[in-house]
């Protein structure tokens, strides 16, 4: 007389085990996908530093923030470059529709020996299509002296992911005074890494030779 198989069961403890660790697992998975791509940026980007128009809110559910604008979130400053006529307007006045991504190109400063921070400059603004469109502009043809950012229009400015800066509540005072002091001096910075498909991320601020890590 043949007996019947009998099924392998999984122990209890090895079922409420998988249990824990795979939604565990997910969310690990789920925070490295968001994490990654900034250390990675700041870890192999290439060091731009951009010319800053602070603003000065505060959000008391989050500390104190230091809102920056730059140059080159200006239509005024982006309408004077190469490439701005090519890139979609709305149907009044010459104005970019609302969220048209673009690149704009930067240009390293003359004299790279100067210890103090300096700028980069803005010389062209290209829409940015499909990689699939064989026609796209590809950051990475740019000569080693270039760095392409991406944006994207918001509304009448231009945002490029780096406009907020959140710092201890006990520094907001002082910073507050540099930043002043800054303003008028134009010595007001902020450090950036650029990949090499545009994405960028703050890593510090410069007020005039003081330097804030983000």
């Amino acid at each position: 007389m043949t007996t019947a198989p009998t099924s392998t069961q999984v122990p209890d403890s090895r079922v409420r085990g998988w249990r824990l660790w795979l939604p565990l697992a997910i969310q690990v998975l789920i925070l490295s996908s968001i994490a990654v791509p900034p250390l990675m940026t700041e870890i192999t980007g290439k060091t731009v530093m951009l010319k800053t128009v602070p603003v000065d809110p505060y959000d008391p559910m989050r500390g104190y923030s230091q809102t920056l604008n730059y140059d080159i979130s200006s239509r005024d400053t982006l309408s004077k470059l190469p490439g701005w006529k090519e890139l979609p307007k709305v149907s009044y006045g010459d104005y970019l529709q609302p969220n048209t991504s673009f690149y704009i190109i930067m240009q390293a400063p003359k004299d790279p020996a100067v210890t103090s921070p300096q700028p980069w400059k803005p010389i062209a603004i290209k829409l940015a299509l499909a990689k699939t469109d064989r026609q796209a502009f590809r950051p990475e043809t740019l000569p080693p002296n270039q760095i392409a950012i991406r944006g994207k229009t918001n509304s009448w400015t231009a945002q490029y992911g780096l406009e907020t800066y959140y710092m201890p509540e006990d520094l907001r005072d002082r910073i507050n005074t540099e930043v002043n002091a800054a303003n008028r001096n134009n010595t007001s910075f902020v450090e950036i890494k650029v990949n090499a498909e545009g994405r960028a991320v703050p890593i510090s601020l410069w007020l005039g030779k003081k330097n804030y890590r983000f």
